[in-house]
Parts: structure tokens; C-alpha cells; sequence
């Protein structure tokens, strides 16, 4: 004999009312119910239109666009806009003052797909731009701040637990800034 409780289907008294056992299957009747009759798409992209084979597409008959540059960096982040800046101190101190740089990034503007912070060790930055973060340059870059201390904590799911910092991990005399906006910025000095 069936009663009203066999399936899912028919069930009337609420899942806690069986055995643990029971409940599961019963779960899992009704998601099997319910995906069998529901479909989804995988993917609510529209699928990709390839060429057929009797279409002619040439690329060497496409308009591109050219320049002649005498060194081409690929990528507007803080590395390749500090090689640009360089190579183009180094091009100017040797007289050379038509030394053409060219800088390619894919992102709309410097720094849009670079949305991180950062300490950064000012060495490097103060021997590219030595007046970099001088407060009478009125190009410096503002938005730096001076890393004062340092705290390490080990984190669980309801509390942090100091720890000791290893060495390594000082950062006085460090600066934590945005590399968005950095990179912005290096990119307005590599404009000069």
C-alpha cells in the first residue's frame, strides 16, 4: 500500500518529520524533479559566428595602421611605462631628442585593468624620478603615504592573533599607494 508520504510528489507532513535517511532521499527525488524537467543553459552567451570556408579573408590585405618608433614596449603598466620613461632619459642625455618610444596597452587608459595596492620600496622610483614625491614638484605624485608600522596577524574564523613579523617584512621607509593610480601617473610623466 502507498500512502501520501511514498514520494515526494504527494508528500503533505514537512521533510523533519523523517528519519534522516528518508529526508536525503527524499531531496534527492525532488532535485531530480526538478532538474529533469528544467533545462538551463550552460551559457547565456551568444554562440561565436566562424567564417565558413568559402569566405576570403586575407590579413595581409587589411588596413592597419603604422608607425615608425625606434622601440615599441608592450604593456602601460608601472614596468613598461618606467622603461619608456628611461629610455627616453637615456635617448636625451645622449642628444638624441627624436628617439621615438611607443607604449601599447589594451585597457581604455593606463592603469584601468591594474586595480591593486601596494608598499612600494621607493628605490627604484627615486632613482627613475628623483623628485617624485617632493612636495615642490608640483608633478609629484600625491597620492602616496608613508608606511609607519607593521602588524602581522594570523586570522581564523572569529579572531586575529598577532604574530611576529619576520624581518624580511619590514616596511618602514615604504610607501603604500595604488598602482592604479600610479600607473596613471607614470604615465603622465612618460607624456613630458
Amino acid at each position: 500500500m502507498t500512502t501520501p508520504f511514498s514520494n515526494y510528489v504527494g508528500a503533505t507532513r514537512p521533510h523533519s518529520w523523517f528519519p534522516p535517511a528518508r529526508r536525503r532521499l527524499l531531496f534527492q527525488a525532488r532535485n531530480r524533479a526538478i532538474h529533469s524537467t528544467t533545462t538551463r543553459p550552460f551559457s547565456v552567451a551568444q554562440p561565436r559566428k566562424f567564417a565558413d570556408v568559402d569566405d576570403s579573408f586575407d590579413p595581409r590585405r587589411q588596413d592597419r595602421e603604422s608607425d615608425d618608433v625606434d622601440v615599441c614596449i608592450v604593456g602601460g603598466g608601472p614596468a613598461g611605462l618606467s622603461a619608456a620613461i628611461r629610455l627616453k632619459q637615456l635617448a636625451n642625455d645622449a642628444g638624441n631628442e627624436e628617439f621615438r618610444v611607443l607604449v601599447l596597452e589594451k585597457a581604455g587608459e593606463l592603469g584601468d585593468h591594474i586595480v591593486s595596492g601596494n608598499v612600494i620600496e621607493p628605490s627604484a622610483v627615486n632613482e627613475l624620478l628623483p623628485d617624485w614625491n617632493n612636495s615642490d614638484n608640483p608633478s609629484r605624485f600625491e597620492n602616496a603615504t608613508k608606511a609607519t608600522h607593521d602588524k602581522m596577524r594570523f586570522l581564523t574564523k572569529n579572531s586575529a592573533i598577532p604574530i611576529p613579523a619576520p624581518p624580511q617584512m619590514n616596511n618602514h621607509g615604504n610607501y603604500i599607494i595604488s598602482l592604479n593610480q600610479f600607473s596613471k601617473w607614470l604615465g603622465e610623466r612618460a607624456e613630458e
